[in-house]
């Protein structure tokens, strides 16, 4: 078995950085570089399909980052999927970058029993007549968490999702559990380090 910490990394004007942070477990095997790359593929196809006809134009995607962290001090990888950096494909008025959709998994077992998703900036379309998120961006994103749970890597088992606990020196994942999505909610929410000028 093995634990991956996956980053989204992208940006928007400003420039302003913008990443996601998800874990998947690998299980029973340690992936090559060739599995690795087909992993992040599927990561990009899945936010592809859902997420970037939501996102904002203003918002670049560029690469999604790799590392083993259920051992100690290894080196990350920035692999680039087919067709990165690419924007999202909403336009209209970008939202504020701290205003955002926020995605969750929780495992039914004890802690670490959850894990959440800030998404990159949407726009303006996306906002209902009360301020609420609207019902299709919402689909969407019940969609989007629940291929999450798992992905496809040919000839092995899939990855899956799991929440994490980090401890020990060097800091390491010394705790897991599988997670699955939960139903988004219709309020945004605000993650205070993204206003411009702050980052991630």
């Amino acid at each position: 078995m093995s634990i991956y910490q996956a980053v989204f990394k992208g940006n928007t004007p400003g420039p302003n950085a913008l990443r996601n942070i998800h874990h998947y477990e690998f299980p029973g095997y340690v992936p090559t570089g060739e599995e690795l790359e087909e992993f992040v593929q599927g990561l990009a196809d899945r936010m592809e399909e859902f997420l970037v006809p939501l996102i904002s134009n203003a918002v670049t995607l560029s690469s999604i980052e790799v590392r083993r962290v259920d051992i100690g001090d290894q080196p990350g990888q920035d692999i680039i999927p087919d067709g990165w950096p690419r924007t999202g494909s909403a336009v209209n008025q970008l939202l504020p970058p701290q205003v955002a959709a926020i995605v969750t998994w929780k495992a039914p077992t004890a802690y670490p029993r959850s894990t959440r998703t800030y998404v990159f900036p949407f726009t303006a379309t996306n906002l209902s007549a009360g301020g609420t998120i609207v019902l299709g961006a919402r689909t969407a994103l019940d969609n989007w968490a629940l291929v999450m749970e798992q992905v496809e890597v040919t000839g092995q088992p899939d990855a899956q999702k799991v929440a994490v606990q980090y401890g020990g020196d060097p800091r390491v994942v010394v705790a897991s559990n599988l997670v699955f999505a939960q139903p988004v909610g219709s309020v945004w929410a605000t993650q205070r380090s993204r206003r411009f000028g702050v980052g991630i």
